[in-house]
């Protein structure tokens, strides 16, 4: 099924890795990309890539992701260009080597991975809202697994900093937030899921340390590729709109079950009270 044709689609992260390639297969469907990146050159690279594939140049908006009047700014560019949007995924991702705090004074892995993305969304609901049929595709992780309740030190300044704990925190957390958001949605022409895109061979996690290169030269040949990585994020926007499943997280293109923590709605909503708290300046 092709679901995406002609439907207004935007992209976090799509200059590199799984982004990258969801990015241009989406569009050889037919999509129109919307590319919401900071490296201006990477930007200009797969719009010309995209170009070769559709004939057709595509809408970019600059924001770095770990500055959230960035991310306002880009979704308020947004909201002046588009009437309506039918569909964004939030692809960006990261992990950090050591704690490190952003200029809004974020744990830097914290801002890129959940708060931009909640912020993003929900400063961009109203042109989701105004589509016939809008989808909210979140990029989470099997890492989830990992992902503690951690709202008391949301931060990370009373504990000893651990790269990949944090991630699978802020993977959690993007599932919570997906299901917090079913939950608030009031309108039936909005879908949400989130997905693992599986492991992929890319640039991701090599900011870890000497030691992290190691082991990822040796996991390599267990690695796919980021075409087959964007799979279960292509699947996922293609799917019948509408449609119910068991679960909102998908894994390998169908539905997974995730850990209980990412199923509890008391956790869901005060990691939404929380993060909404902490992003009223900008919303």
């Amino acid at each position: 099924m092709n679901y995406v044709n002609g439907k207004k689609i935007i992209i976090t992260g799509a200059t590199s890795g799984v982004g990258k390639a969801t990015a241009k297969e989406l569009a050889r469907q037919g999509a129109e990309i919307i590319i919401v990146a900071r490296n201006p050159n990477k930007i200009k690279s797969l719009s010309s890539e995209i170009e070769k594939i559709t004939g057709k140049s595509s809408a970019f908006y600059l924001a770095d992701l770990s500055k959230m009047q960035e991310v306002k700014k880009a979704a308020e560019q947004i909201k002046a260009d588009y009437p309506a949007i039918d569909m964004l995924i939030n692809n960006a991702g990261l992990v950090m080597n050591k704690r490190e705090t952003t200029e809004d004074g974020f744990e830097y892995t914290l801002a890129v991975n959940h708060l931009a993305p909640f912020l993003l969304t929900n400063l961009l609901f109203t042109t989701l809202e105004a589509a016939n049929e809008a989808k909210i595709i979140n990029v989470s992780s099997e890492a989830h697994k990992m992902g503690r309740d951690n709202l008391q030190d949301f931060n990370y300044e009373n504990s000893k900093y651990k790269p990949m704990r944090v991630y699978g925190d802020t993977k959690l957390y993007n599932i919570l937030f997906t299901n917090h958001l079913a939950v608030q949605l009031n309108t039936n022409n909005v879908n949400v899921y989130c997905l693992h895109p599986g492991f992929v061979n890319s640039n991701f996690g090599h900011n870890l340390g000497i030691a992290a290169e190691v082991i990822l030269f040796f996991l390599r040949p267990f690695m796919i590729s980021a075409e087959k990585g964007a799979r279960t994020s292509i699947d996922v926007a293609n799917l019948p709109f509408g449609k119910k499943f068991k679960s909102v997280y998908f894994k390998s293109s169908k539905p997974k079950k995730t850990s209980s923590l990412a199923n509890d709605k008391q956790l869901a909503e005060q990691l939404w009270l929380k993060t909404k708290s902490l992003l009223e300046p900008w919303m």
